[in-house]
């Protein structure tokens, strides 16, 4: 069963969440001013898998940005023209990755010639 853990982390007092499940960690995030922020990204993906929902560790980069895009920036309060931005990246992403799996990529020699050029 999927559990949550919270912790207050070294001097700088920032909250992480790690979100466990059959013994492996599938969701984590650090960088949270308080417990409330923290509960509040994690309770949602706990829910999910919860009601069965699995966090698939065979999805594309492109789709895995996109669902991180639909989660995290665009419901938040910034500028339209920052939102535009992080959509604009989205197709960088499509044009270097394709469809290939997040689990298909590694850094190499030649991934680091790509960004460079880029």
């Amino acid at each position: 069963m999927a559990s949550v853990r919270y912790r207050k982390r070294g001097d700088s007092n920032l909250w992480t969440y790690e979100i466990r499940n059959e013994g492996k960690t599938v969701a984590h995030n650090s960088g949270f001013k308080t417990k409330k922020l923290a509960e509040s990204e994690a309770e949602p993906i706990l829910q999910e898998l919860r009601l069965g929902k699995r966090i698939s560790r065979d999805i594309s980069l492109v789709d895995l940005y996109q669902e991180w895009l639909e989660l995290k920036i665009l419901p938040s309060s910034r500028s339209e023209e920052t939102k535009k931005k992080y959509l604009l990246r989205k197709n960088t992403i499509e044009r270097l990755f394709g469809n290939k799996k997040v689990t298909q990529i590694s850094m190499d020699k030649q991934l680091v010639e790509i960004f460079l050029v880029d």
